[in-house]
């Protein structure tokens, strides 16, 4: 069900024996509603966190629905108890009641289509997002997320309870792996029925968090974020070091744990983060603790320790960061013979602090060597499809990163390849047998960019000579005739 093309444009149809008792119109104390169709559609009004698709009677009191969650995009299927008594609903999900209304307000259906005049085609799958603006209003009063298949003209239909005088406009974008590929350049009268998308361009919107930043929930849990990607996590008083990492542009993130899954939280904008899961809760939000940073934890970490011309550096494991290791006699007490010349997995226990210039130290109190592959636990099970692989080297060079540009990487998933090439956004079918590898021709963003072109067409070229890969641990290598073209780390799983 990861996609509703078939929910969408196939609707189930609902059993005429119960259709008229809960067809209509329900609303809540909060002017939300919801509105059950006969065709088998439904749909939640003046919603910015759920988009309803389709319902469909299970029995007498019961009702299978299928909807999603604005920030994850999955379409769940949920079976719900239905209690009917005269003109009030009430609802039964998951533990959770909820209340509604039969409505007299008028439904007001607006219909129409969007498209692009690029000669490009679009990924078989797609995800539309749209946002609803009432007159002269900045902010939408609905959202909607639209998984769908990649043809043009894509058609819309939305429900809304209006007031005299209002006029409905309409933003709409197309995305593909949480990559914008085409996008209204502002709001458009929702009437026009037939609404031009233009390809996405430097001028897109792109939120982003000012770190290092404090941000806390109402139950008193905390996520640090630091500028390197260290992330510290703080439950229940305990806190444990984390990686975290944007996952697409700048709309959501992923925080990785060494022995928990990953938390992935939208950014609904630089104050506020909405966790789709966090412990037994979802849609939890965090907010911006001002002037709030981290100081000072003690932690266990493992990771590799080396020895560059007497300054210590540490990589953590479970963070992917380095770290300057201070007051390194505590070092050289636990190993006087060890030279650290070459790279050693260590254990250690460590207090990091924030130093007079913001950045991170890291002084050991106690270390001892580790298991050498407690490194590559992290990624024994990487593999080169649904993982994000950081470009590091090209040939012999090492990539750079441009300040206001995204790092070069690509993801691999259902024989599509997406990511950057530093510069540009891209899409390209990918073929994969055993060790050999191929990239097709795909499309791509036309963003013209103050540094790194150069870097970015190595990169495409790169990508159309490569024939095979190769994974050691989280090190990913891709190769022509068996030479090593370019070198890609796992950052986040």
């Amino acid at each position: 069900m990861k996609y509703i093309a078939v929910l969408f444009f196939s609707l189930f149809l609902v059993s005429p024996a119960y259709a008229d008792e809960l067809a209509g119109l329900w609303e809540t104390d909060s002017d939300t509603y919801v509105y059950f169709k006969e065709d088998g559609t439904f749909s939640f009004i003046n919603s910015k966190t759920r988009t309803g698709y389709s319902w469909q009677r299970t029995g007498e009191n019961s009702v299978l629905l299928h909807y999603s969650y604005l920030s994850s995009g999955a379409v769940q299927e949920k079976e719900c108890t239905l209690t009917l008594n005269g003109k009030t609903l009430t609802v039964e999900a998951e533990g959770q009641t909820f209340t509604f209304k039969k409505s007299s307000q008028t439904v007001t259906t607006f219909t129409g289509e969007i498209f692009y005049r690029e000669r490009m085609l679009l990924p078989p799958r797609v995800e539309v997002r749209y946002a609803l603006y009432k007159n002269d209003e900045t902010v939408p009063f609905a959202l909607y997320f639209i998984p769908t298949e990649g043809k043009t003209p894509l058609p819309f239909s939305f429900d809304c309870v209006l007031e005299a005088g209002d006029n409905v406009f309409m933003e709409a974008s197309v995305y593909h792996d949480n990559i914008l590929l085409f996008a209204t350049e502002k709001p458009v009268d929702i009437e026009e029925k037939n609404i031009l998308l233009h390809r996405a361009g430097q001028a897109v919107n792109e939120k982003e968090l000012i770190v290092p930043a404090k941000f806390a929930s109402a139950q008193g849990d905390v996520v640090f974020l630091e500028k390197n990607g260290l992330a510290i996590v703080k439950k229940n008083g305990t806190m444990q070091i984390a990686h975290w990492a944007y996952i697409d542009r700048k709309q959501n993130i992923e925080i990785s744990q060494e022995n928990d899954a990953p938390l992935v939280a939208a950014v609904q904008d630089e104050n506020t983060l909405v966790f789709r899961h966090y412990e037994d809760k979802n849609m939890l939000s965090f907010s911006r603790r001002e002037k709030e940073l981290f100081e000072i934890g003690k932690f266990n970490v493992s990771g590799v320790l080396q020895d560059n011309n007497g300054d210590f550096s540490f990589t953590d494991c479970t963070s992917m960061c380095r770290f300057p290791a201070v007051h390194n006699g505590i070092i050289t007490k636990h190993f006087p013979q060890e030279t650290f010349v070459r790279p050693v997995i260590v254990d250690m226990d460590v207090v990091l602090r924030r130093k007079s210039d913001g950045e991170i130290e890291m002084y050991p109190t106690k270390v001892s060597k580790a298991d050498k592959g407690i490194c590559q636990s992290m990624f024994q099970h990487t593999s080169l499809e649904n993982t994000y692989w950081r470009l590091t080297a090209i040939g012999e060079k090492a990539v750079e990163v441009f300040e206001g540009q995204r790092e070069p990487h690509i993801i691999i998933r259902d024989n599509m390849a997406t990511g950057s090439d530093g510069c540009n956004n891209f899409f390209m079918p990918v073929t994969i047998e055993e060790s050999s590898i191929k990239f097709g021709q795909g499309g791509a963003t036309l963003m013209l960019c103050p540094h790194g072109e150069e870097q970015a067409r190595e990169f495409n070229q790169m990508l159309n000579k490569a024939d095979a890969w190769q994974i050691n641990g989280s090190i990913l290598k891709l190769l022509e005739n068996n030479s090593v073209l370019a070198v890609f780390e796992a950052v986040y799983l």
